[in-house]
């Protein structure tokens, strides 16, 4: 039976123990024009939670103006992540930025999540690739397996129950699940940028 963490392209090569090494990934640095992404998600994400919850008590703006808010500051946390979720696909090599065999660009890992109805496909395959693209790079360096896969699954998820619930949940319920939702997202992130950074160390400051 064949091993489902080596369908890519990526692990399969890596699973290959007569395949020739390869060279040292030319994905760009982390500090490549790197920006906050991630307190940027965050911040966005906690305005709207805040503004959430003013909607709920009553605060002076009406419930129709702070709910238009945080619409606004979910969108902007969007935006936020599509952008990180690009910087994280320029990290990878070249010979691995790559959806089911077919070469993708750090633009198109982005853009595509804003076609209507194909982005339900897309974000779960974009970020299971970023992901087996990562544990390809530390697999083949003789490292564990890091990368947050089961996120890459669990968190696309979030995104289609999110658009859902709003007719089912209300109040602090609703604020809960949104804020559970975010905190996923946020786990996420963190967990790729760690495996991306474990996964370019030298090997020499491992071994330091």
């Amino acid at each position: 039976m064949n091993d489902p963490l080596v369908e890519s392209p990526a692990l399969r090569e890596v699973a290959n123990p007569y395949a020739p090494p390869l060279a040292e990934p030319e994905g760009k640095p982390a500090h490549s024009r790197r920006l906050p992404w991630i307190p940027l998600f965050v911040g966005a994400q906690g305005m709207a939670l805040l503004l959430d919850v003013g909607a709920m008590a009553g605060w002076p703006l009406a419930a129709q103006v702070d709910h238009l808010l945080a619409d606004v500051a979910r969108v902007a946390a969007a935006l936020f992540g599509l952008d990180w979720l690009r910087r994280q696909w320029e990290r990878l090599p070249a010979r691995l930025r790559a959806v089911k065999h077919r070469a993708v660009t750090p633009n198109e890992a982005a853009w595509r999540n804003l076609i209507p109805f194909y982005q339900l496909y897309w974000m779960f395959a974009v970020n299971a690739a970023l992901c087996n693209g990562i544990n390809a790079l530390l697999l083949k360096k003789g490292r564990p397996r890091m990368a947050p896969t089961w996120l890459s699954v669990i968190c696309p998820i979030t995104v289609l129950v999110e658009g859902q619930m709003w007719k089912v949940l209300q109040g602090v319920v609703l604020v809960i699940a949104n804020f559970a939702f975010g905190v996923m997202w946020i786990m996420y992130m963190l967990g790729v940028e760690r495996a991306l950074a474990h996964a370019k160390e030298k090997r020499s400051s491992l071994l330091a």
